[in-house]
């Protein structure tokens, strides 16, 4: 069985990057938008590769 990827619009990761700045709490912000805290932490990183 093969694991189902979903694919999220630039808008929606920088949208739910940057509320997860806001709050700074990963974890809350990731079920709220229902996706894997994993996940989230991922595009955090990515984030701040682009930034540098």
């Amino acid at each position: 069985m093969g694991k189902i990827q979903k694919h999220h619009s630039p808008q929606f990761k920088a949208d739910v990057v940057l509320e997860s700045l806001i709050t700074g709490n990963v974890s809350a912000t990731a079920n709220r938008n229902q996706i894997h805290e994993s996940v989230l932490r991922r595009w955090r990183k990515e984030f701040r590769d682009k930034l540098s």
